[in-house]
């Protein structure tokens, strides 16, 4: 069953009660929120689609501002973050850009910040931040979650790996299929995605790609 339409129909939808509201409103910025989710949900789909019949998206021609995207998934999830008493933040540096399909980028940064949540505790904290190392440009995700244990690191970038979980309930931790996308995108944009690194501290994912020019 193809998930498209409906959520083409969920767009339209959103499009017509935003008629209706004040952009400057809480209402009118709740909407646009959930049609940039909506947006977001609609490329996943799309990015699955891509991914089993084996075709890669086309790079951006003009070079996409990593800040901007970065900065502006953190904006998205900051009441997520508050709910679950995590703090979120952001910081830029050196104002990197990469030639890469701006969507396919959200949706990168969305799945490591998604990951993070599901895996720092309550009073813990996240930090996006992006950077220029050399020709390269960098996003960063550090979480102060208990760190990746039972598996091989690079196999957490695998589809559907599961880990034993540290707190002695016997479940397992799982990294679902949103890592193995990060990779994906990485890998189309001639980009790499590692963990930097990891233990009882926290983890730190990193995201890289081939830095542009203005």
């Amino acid at each position: 069953m193809n998930c498209v339409p409906p959520l083409a129909i969920l767009d339209a939808r959103i499009q017509l009660a935003q008629r209706d509201s004040q952009p400057d409103s809480n209402p009118g910025r709740a909407l646009d929120r959930i049609r940039e989710d909506t947006a977001t949900l609609t490329g996943i789909v799309n990015g699955l689609l891509l991914a089993a019949t084996g075709a890669t998206p086309g790079l951006s021609t003009e070079p996409v501002e990593l800040a901007d995207v970065a900065g502006s998934v953190t904006q998205s999830l900051q009441e997520l973050a508050a709910r679950q008493d995590i703090r979120l933040v952001f910081s830029e540096s050196g104002q990197p850009l990469t030639r890469i399909d701006p969507s396919s980028l959200r949706r990168a940064v969305l799945a490591l910040a998604d990951n993070a949540l599901a895996h720092t505790p309550s009073e813990g904290s996240i930090t996006i931040s992006t950077t220029v190392e050399g020709n390269q440009a960098i996003i960063s995700m550090a979480d102060t979650g208990p760190g990746i244990t039972g598996v091989d690191q690079a196999r957490i970038f695998d589809r559907f790996v599961r880990t034993p979980n540290t707190n002695g309930t016997g479940n397992q931790r799982s990294y679902g299929i949103g890592l193995a996308l990060v990779r994906e995108i990485a890998t189309a944009a001639a980009g790499t995605v590692e963990v930097a690194r990891t233990g009882p501290e926290g983890t730190t994912m990193k995201l890289t790609l081939p830095l542009a020019k203005r």
